[in-house]
């Protein structure tokens, strides 16, 4: 069964999670995104910088497949969680505890767009 978390917001097309704290925000991918993708191998952090929505964001390879993310609203990537250099694998184990970027949300028109947890669960059964 796949976990969604109640007090984050969700990107239903790429599947990723926000947990948003005022203006700022943490990104990563959610738990059925980990499950599909298998094994993680390597994650391509972006580099700080302003992006508009759908402009590229980071990209994952796993043992499956490799897959580019989005923005899913205008950002600013303000950091990156190093550790998933040498580890990838946490997003495998700990999906909701290892964060990919943390941003300053430019959009919030765009982080309307999100859905919550039990939108969520409904559209990944």
């Amino acid at each position: 069964m796949t976990n969604v978390l109640e007090d984050l917001l969700y990107d239903p097309e790429q599947h990723l999670w926000v947990k948003r704290d005022g203006a700022e925000a943490y990104l990563g991918i959610t738990d059925h995104a980990q499950k599909n993708l298998e094994e993680l191998l390597y994650i391509e952090l972006p580099q700080p910088q302003m992006l508009e929505r759908g402009d590229f964001l980071f990209s994952i390879e796993s043992a499956k497949k490799d897959q580019d993310l989005e923005a899913p609203f205008d950002l600013e990537v303000l950091e990156v969680n190093t550790e998933l250099e040498d580890s990838p694998e946490l997003v495998n184990s700990e999906p909701y505890d290892s964060w990919i970027v943390k941003v300053k949300i430019l959009d919030e028109g765009g982080v309307d767009d999100l859905v919550g947890a039990e939108e969520y669960k409904e559209l990944i059964k």
